[in-house]
C-alpha cells in the first residue's frame, strides 16, 4: 500500500497519510529510519515560504483539508481524498499535500499525474534529502507502468486538432512516443468544425 505524509505539509512515507502535528497511530508502526523522515517532514512542511505570504487562516483552511484527505484515504475513500488534497494544494502550496495526492493519483491509475507529482517532490530543495529520495524511487517505480502512445496523422488532416483525453495536443507531440496512463483513451481529432 502506497504511504502518504501524516504529518504538517511535507512529504514522506508513512503507511497512510500524515496529519497535521499529531504523531503518527500505533496502528501504522514503521522502523525508526521512518520516524526519522515523519519528523523531518514535520520541520520541512512549516519552514516558511518567502514566496508567498498567506493569511493564518489560509493555512489553517489547509491543514484542515490536509487532515481531512488523510482520513478518507484510511478509510478508502480515495476519489475524496483526491478532490481534498486539490484543494488543499490550491490554498496552500505544500510537497507534503503534493506527495499524498501523488500517491492517491497512483493508486487510482493516475500514474502519469502522480510520476509527475513525485518528480516535482524530489527536487524541491525544502524537503530532506530522505523525502526526495522516496519521492524518486516511487517516481521511478511508476515509469514501467506507463504506456507510450505515439499519435500520427495522415497527409490530409495534417491541419487538424488532436485531443488526448481532452488536452489539446501540440504539432511536437504528434509523431513521438508520449507517456500515458494505461488503459482506454479518448483522442479526438477535429479539422475544420469537423470531429
Amino acid at each position: 500500500m502506497p504511504t502518504l505524509a501524516r504529518r504538517g505539509f511535507s512529504s514522506g512515507p508513512s503507511p497512510s497519510p500524515r496529519r497535521g502535528r499529531e504523531p503518527a497511530r500505533a496502528a501504522a508502526p514503521c522502523s525508526p529510519p521512518m520516524r526519522c523522515i515523519l519528523a523531518l517532514l514535520l520541520v520541512a512542511a512549516f519552514v516558511p515560504s518567502s514566496a508567498s505570504a498567506q493569511s493564518e487562516e489560509d493555512v489553517a483552511r489547509a491543514r484542515t483539508l490536509f487532515e481531512e484527505g488523510v482520513a478518507l484515504f484510511d478509510a478508502g475513500q480515495l476519489e475524496e481524498a483526491e478532490a481534498v488534497f486539490r484543494r488543499s494544494l490550491a490554498i496552500r502550496d505544500s510537497q507534503s499535500v503534493r506527495f499524498n495526492l501523488a500517491s492517491v493519483l497512483a493508486r487510482r491509475g493516475q500514474l502519469l499525474e502522480a510520476s509527475g507529482l513525485f518528480e516535482v517532490v524530489s527536487r524541491a530543495e525544502q524537503v530532506p534529502e530522505e523525502v526526495r529520495a522516496d519521492a524518486r524511487q516511487r517516481a521511478a517505480e511508476l515509469q514501467p507502468r506507463l504506456a507510450q502512445l505515439t499519435l500520427t496523422l495522415s497527409e490530409a488532416l495534417v491541419d487538424a486538432t488532436v485531443r488526448l483525453d481532452g488536452q489539446e495536443l501540440s504539432a511536437a507531440e504528434l509523431g513521438v512516443p508520449l507517456p500515458s496512463d494505461p488503459g482506454p483513451r479518448a483522442i479526438t481529432v477535429e479539422r475544420a468544425g469537423e470531429v
